[in-house]
């Protein structure tokens, strides 16, 4: 058996079809209906486009240096403070006056 098909038209119009909203539940006209990005059918007027963040930019973070070496400076042993270590003690290297 051989079936006839009218060129480039596989689908009925839908003038006359109704159908459901998966939003509200109300029956609207077909032709008015629209799907929205989560794959809901939702009448024109219930529409809402896709929000930007739900769709973040990647943002890349290096997290590793590459070819990283250590600080080996041996002429700094100046701790966290910016004192240097003299001998037993430490020194800020600050002079006062008088001596």
């Amino acid at each position: 058996m051989k079936y006839s098909r009218k060129k480039g038209r596989s689908f009925a119009k839908g003038t006359h079809a109704r159908a459901i909203s998966d939003r509200d539940g109300m029956e609207y006209p077909y032709l008015e209906m629209r799907k929205e990005w989560n794959g809901l059918m939702v009448h024109k007027d219930e529409w809402e486009p896709k929000h930007p963040q739900l769709a973040p930019r990647s943002a890349s973070d290096a997290t590793a240096l590459k070819n990283a070496r250590p600080d080996n400076d041996v002429e700094s042993d100046a701790n966290e403070d910016g004192l240097t270590k003299t001998g037993d003690t430490w020194d800020s290297g600050a002079t006062f006056g008088g001596n």
